[in-house]
């Protein structure tokens, strides 16, 4: 695929130019997460010096992570957990700007930050995800906004229902509009 590199480029370059990791000494760890709508992933650890994974997506995108320091990691990366989080996040926001589209809204940006508590003991599920979204754009109508994210939370973003189940998600949102000033106003 053009502009994306495979598990298997990045494992055979870091073979040729890692001394930490070479043909013999590379250790794999896979794991194959196929869902019921033929998702796939494979999650490779790339040696005994940490605790680094090269994750390739069913559609060739390659994303590490590793671990903490006082888990053997060496900080290289998001943790898995976090990949759980921001993959929440990206599923949201990415429900909310094509609903606000398909609403004839003029949305030029989206963000959502997530904020999540775990338990404290194992397995550390996220117990409160707290999505706080800044929606930008010309003349938005709040009630529109506010049924993108409902729609989202309710009936779209598979990641938060799937979470839901764990944990308590609430949302909040706030809306800036990016209208240019009419000559009057700017003076």
């Amino acid at each position: 695929m053009a502009g994306s590199a495979s598990l298997q480029q990045i494992c055979g370059y870091r073979e040729q130019h890692d001394n930490l990791i070479t043909e013999f000494t590379l250790q794999f760890l896979i794991i194959k997460c196929i869902g019921v709508s033929a998702m796939e992933c494979t999650v490779r650890w790339t040696g005994l010096s940490g605790m680094t994974f090269l994750a390739e997506t069913g559609s060739g995108h390659v994303v590490a992570m590793d671990g903490a320091p006082d888990g053997g990691g060496r900080n290289l990366a998001p943790r898995p957990m976090e990949m759980v989080l921001l993959g929440t996040g990206g599923c949201t926001a990415y429900d909310v700007v094509l609903i606000l589209r398909k609403s004839a809204q003029n949305i030029t940006d989206c963000a959502v930050k997530l904020t999540a508590e775990r338990a404290e003991t194992d397995p550390k599920v996220f117990t409160r995800i707290h999505f706080h979204f800044i929606v930008t754009g010309r003349s938005l109508k709040q009630n529109v906004v506010e049924r993108a994210i409902k729609l989202s939370h309710d009936k779209y973003c598979s990641a938060s229902i799937m979470l839901e189940k764990t944990a308590t998600i609430t949302h909040s949102y706030e809306i800036v509009d990016d209208s240019p000033l009419l000559p009057a106003e700017s003076a």
